[in-house]
Order: structure tokens, then sequence, then C-alpha cells
């Protein structure tokens, strides 16, 4: 391993703790930070097609807004003006864990200690959110890897369970303004009317959907 995979690798390690506390009192058990593989970058990613090719470089550009902001990011509970995300959606087998992965690592390479303050969730968004919106150990930058992984299709998550868990998650991240970078094989917004077009099945007076569009506002969906 060389000594550049070495430093990334201890990095992970060493800030990836699976129970994350990034703020006083608040604790997150399921942060899956260091099953990042340290050799997933922007450089060694494999372009499907010419199209992949800006969309990339819009990830390392997040990762290097992330690091740009690491002085505010380490210091403050609230360091972005409003709530953000960034959506990455495509088939299975593009590449987005690859991509997540690298914007991990390209951090951790440049400003390892922002790992402290960035959760990885894979697999637990329902139970995160099913009661009520979690709050991620006090992270400001939460990345999620393929949401809503164990369903077939849009029409299969339930109001009352996955799509509640949804709104919670909106909520809270438009009312504690953190940024989010979410996977999916869905579409947030698409001829079915993807994960968007499901949520006034449990948003009567629409506010979440009006939440959701507003954070979604600056960078939105991006189809890999």
């Amino acid at each position: 391993m060389d000594k550049t995979l070495s430093k990334r690798s201890a990095a992970l390690q060493k800030y990836g703790v699976e129970k994350l506390s990034a703020s006083p009192g608040k604790t997150y058990w399921y942060n899956k930070m260091a099953q990042v593989r340290p050799d997933c970058t922007f450089d060694r990613f494999e372009l499907y097609c010419a199209e992949q090719k800006p969309i990339v470089g819009r990830l390392q550009n997040l990762a290097e807004q992330i690091i740009g902001k690491g002085d505010q990011i380490l210091s403050q509970e609230f360091p972005f003006a409003h709530g953000r995300i960034m959506f990455l959606t495509s088939d299975p087998g593009y590449g987005k864990t690859h991509l997540v992965e690298a914007v991990i690592n390209h951090v951790a390479d440049k400003r390892p200690e922002l790992l402290s303050k960035m959760v990885l969730s894979r697999g637990n968004f329902l139970h995160d959110h099913m009661t009520a919106a979690c709050d991620y150990g006090g992270a400001s930058v939460i990345i999620i890897d393929d949401i809503f992984s164990e369903h077939q299709s849009i029409e299969s998550l339930h109001p009352a369970t996955d799509l509640k868990s949804f709104m919670h998650f909106i909520t809270m991240l438009y009312e504690r303004r953190l940024f989010a970078l979410i996977t999916s094989n869905f579409r947030l917004m698409g001829e079915d009317g993807g994960l968007l077009g499901r949520v006034p099945l449990c948003d009567n007076v629409g506010r979440v959907l009006s939440r959701c569009k507003q954070v979604l506002a600056s960078s939105g969906e991006i189809i890999l």
C-alpha cells in the first residue's frame, strides 16, 4: 500500500467510527465511514459514457466545497445558510457508490478531521427515521448511499413507513440547515413522479414537498 493510500485508510479508521458523536449529546450508532474503500477516487472512476465526465467534475467540486467550508463545519453547529440536497440517481452498476466514496476520500486526503463532522449511512434509512428524524450524531454533512435499496419499485414505498421516514428526513434537513448527498436507483423526479411524486400520499398540506423543492434548488437531481 502506497503512502497516500495508507494515510487515507488511517483517516477513515480514525474518524469513521461507527458510534458518531459530532455534537455534544447527540449520537449516531450506524456510521459506515470505515467501510469506505480507500482506493475509490475520482481518478480511478471508469466512465461508462462521455456524459458522465462533467458529473464526476461536479462531485469533485462538491468535495472541494466541503473542504473550503471546513473551518465553519468544524466550529459551528449550523455552518450552512440553508439545507441542501444533491441527489445522484442511475440504474444499478453505474458507479454511484464509487463516486460517493471518492468524495469522502478526497476530503480524507486534504482535511481528514472533517470526517468527524460527516456521516455515511447505508441500509438504515427507514430505521433511522421511522418514528422521528434522526440527528445523525450532530453531523453537518450527511451521505446516504442507496436510499430505499430494499425496494424494487417506487410503487412499493409505503406511505406510513417509507414515505413518512423521508418526510421526517426532509424536515430535519430543512430545519437544521444540513447538506445531504444521496444516491438511489430511483428517480427523485421522473415520468412516474419519482420519490417526490409519492410524497403527497402522506403530506396532505404540501409543506414537506415545498421544503424538499427548496433544499433541492441549488443542486438538485443528477442522473449518472
